[in-house]
């Protein structure tokens, strides 16, 4: 559990005390060999089978007071929100969590600054007591300057935990970000990893066949998934799925393009 110093995290019109995560051990990586153990009072998406997750981490809602969450994200955790699939939401609400999936085709890392810039420094923007980042199958190359943004983004974030996605390991790009965001935690004790690319290789049936993208059982992993590292959330009035402001989808996420 956190340490019992809390954070009053405020914008204009709003505040909400966030549980500190810095006082609190390193948190490990949550690696899943597969769907985790149903939570109580979700539903799991049809015709997922069940498995345990490596790491007894506590879950987010353990760390939190209030119930509102940032995602941020490409095509692939796109291809999961409510214009779309819908399985971010309806399995993250039965959790007790209001999402908001900013989350659009071809994003590269510099799309974070964009949504936070929207969603978090402007005077009025609604508080938010979790985030996740699920960017990075667009790289271009530059380690450094995907590094740099990330840790970026999650200090910006900061004291609220944060989610990072491993990614799909197409190619030795991937494979490099991998181990710098698994090693994350060791530096910033309020992430979470969720390793979406051990998944892929145990269970190749969630990507498409492009090899990267999201099948209809991928996609209710990812959601499964996240629910799993997230818990229960702090009991709240409103349980949302929220609007999302970056909905740019000229060419719509595809599970079969061959890119994000």
């Amino acid at each position: 559990m956190a340490s019992g110093l809390t954070v009053v995290l405020s914008a204009c019109g709003a505040s909400d005390e966030v549980a500190d995560p810095t006082g609190s051990a390193v948190l490990p990586t949550i690696g899943l060999t597969g769907l985790p153990e149903p939570l109580s009072g979700a539903t799991d998406p049809p015709g997922l089978p069940t498995a345990s997750a490596s790491s007894t981490a506590e879950p987010i809602g353990d760390r939190v007071l209030g119930n509102r969450l940032l995602m941020i994200g490409d095509s692939l955790l796109a291809s999961t929100a409510e214009r779309f699939g819908g399985q971010m939401c309806d399995l993250l609400g039965e959790q007790g969590w209001s999402v908001a999936v900013e989350a659009e085709e071809n994003q590269r890392i510099g799309f974070g600054d964009e949504v936070l810039d929207e969603r978090l420094e402007k005077s009025d923007a609604p508080e938010w007591d979790a985030a996740a980042i699920f960017l990075g199958n667009n790289f271009d190359g530059d380690v450094d300057v995907f590094t740099d943004d990330l840790i970026d983004y999650i200090e910006r974030l900061a004291p609220r935990p944060t989610l990072v996605y491993t990614l799909t390991e197409v190619d030795d790009g991937q494979a490099e970000l991998n181990e710098m965001i698994r090693a994350l935690p060791q530096a910033h004790p309020e992430v979470f990893v969720v390793d979406w690319a051990q998944l892929a290789v145990e269970s190749p049936e969630l990507l498409a066949s492009d090899g990267l993208h999201l099948s209809e059982d991928g996609r209710n992993h990812l959601a499964a998934a996240t629910a799993h590292a997230l818990g229960e959330a702090p009991e709240a009035d409103d349980v949302d799925c929220l609007k999302a402001l970056f909905t740019d989808d000229s060419n719509g996420p595809d599970a079969n393009s061959s890119s994000d």
